[in-house]
């Protein structure tokens, strides 16, 4: 009877992984790859796709700030590549 409780916990658990797994792959990891990001942003060509034509890994993820465009909020936020600088974001007033 013991055995036969074990190997339903089991065939539970591997059913409810393949469950999970299933439900990440085709709901949550997609939408993780296009965070935030329209369908014009996410077809566009975006700087640095020039260096692999062909990328083992694809994601656009965007985020959208309400700003006007000389507030402080938006200066040095932009960038013209991929790559993001760290520490050169000016104080944010309130």
């Amino acid at each position: 009877m013991r055995r036969v409780r074990l190997r339903r916990l089991m065939l539970f658990a591997a059913a409810a992984f393949v469950v999970l797994i299933g439900v990440y792959l085709l709901a949550i990891r997609p939408w993780h790859l296009r965070w935030g990001a329209t369908d014009e942003e996410v077809d566009r060509p975006m700087p640095g796709d020039e260096i692999n034509a062909q990328p083992s890994f694809n994601g656009t993820r965007a985020v959208t700030v309400r700003a006007r465009p000389d507030s402080t909020a938006t200066t040095g936020s932009t960038t013209t590549g991929y790559r993001v600088p760290t520490a050169s974001y000016p104080r944010i007033r309130i």
